[in-house]
């Protein structure tokens, strides 16, 4: 990819003639401008040829899961009401809230979050089996490496969220 780049840039640099500064685009592909059309046919050959250095073939779009892993701040083992599920105040399904919702390594076996907004919390390394997570909103919350054996999901929003690691045995995803 890198050559193929390379070599399109350097085709680009020096085989390309400069258009005149007053020139239209539609007058540089006119049938007798031999120097735009010279440059439309070197703009297509290193098209090519960075394709081909791409493989020839489109690549996926990723939906942003291949994200770089980003640095939580600590978890603050002082509050004494961090580990309860609290809706977000903001009313938005879209994470914002005024205080993060920090549930990281909390025990919350059986507990239910049924019908609030939770979107955007740290779930990581807890224990959430049999908690009920109907009717939440669980946008964009990151939930790895935690258990949620026989966790209830029915009519939850849980788009954009992370599992990774986690343990999802049992767990009821109905018309999420």
């Amino acid at each position: 990819l890198a050559a193929g780049a390379a070599l399109a840039l350097w085709i680009g640099n020096n085989c390309f003639v400069n258009p005149p500064s007053d020139a239209k685009a539609e007058d540089l592909l006119a049938e007798g401008n031999v120097a735009g059309q010279r440059r439309g046919l070197l703009m297509a050959l290193a098209g090519g040829i960075a394709a081909a250095a791409n493989g020839g073939l489109p690549q996926p779009a990723h939906a942003g899961f291949e994200r770089m892993r980003v640095a939580s701040p600590p978890i603050d083992r002082r509050d004494t009401n961090r580990c309860k599920f609290a809706s977000s105040s903001m009313g938005q399904a879209n994470a914002a809230r005024d205080k993060l919702l920090d549930l990281r390594e909390c025990n919350m076996k059986g507990d239910s979050a049924a019908d609030k907004d939770i979107a955007g919390a740290l779930m990581d390394r807890g224990d959430f089996s049999n908690v009920d997570f109907t009717n939440a909103i669980m946008s964009k919350a990151v939930i790895e490496n935690a258990t949620l054996v026989g966790a209830t999901f029915k009519n939850a929003v849980v788009d954009r969220a992370t599992f990774d690691g986690s343990n999802l045995r049992g767990a009821i995803f109905k018309n999420t």
